[in-house]
């Protein structure tokens, strides 16, 4: 069972606690735009860490889809990053909100997403026809 793994790791989030969950969109790989509702992608508040049974399908996993509008600038050899961000309740990714911040409160992934309308892709291989999604 994965909950009693996480149980005898003293360095784990403890068990359970209640997390936030902030999904940002930017063509900035370093995030800081934090006020921008147009980059926030996904919120989801008191998720409990270690809850195997909740979401939608009891399996502890949560879904979250929409259509983005892509950049002319990112559909010309540019990149998009998606900037995740994992707080304790009652925090904030923000590190200016300093009554809302903590680092250690805090965890952040980000992963980027190259585009090209060209015949060959950001990142080297060769495709035929218009954007293609690396």
């Amino acid at each position: 069972q994965p909950a009693e793994a996480l149980k005898s790791r003293p360095d784990a989030v403890p068990f359970p606690s209640q997390q936030n969950l902030h999904v940002y969109i930017s063509e900035h790989e370093h995030f800081t735009d934090f006020n921008a509702t147009s980059a926030l992608f996904w919120e989801q508040h008191d998720l409990v860490y270690g809850d195997w049974t909740s979401g939608e399908n009891s399996d502890g996993c949560y879904e979250h889809f929409a259509e983005l509008d892509i950049p002319q600038s990112v559909q010309q050899n540019g990149s998009i990053y998606i900037h995740v961000y994992f707080t304790k309740s009652g925090f904030h990714p923000d590190p200016r909100q300093k009554a809302l911040y903590r680092r250690l409160a805090t965890v952040h992934m980000s992963r980027s997403k190259c585009f090209s309308a060209a015949r060959t892709h950001c990142l080297g291989g060769q495709h035929p026809g218009s954007l293609q999604a690396v």
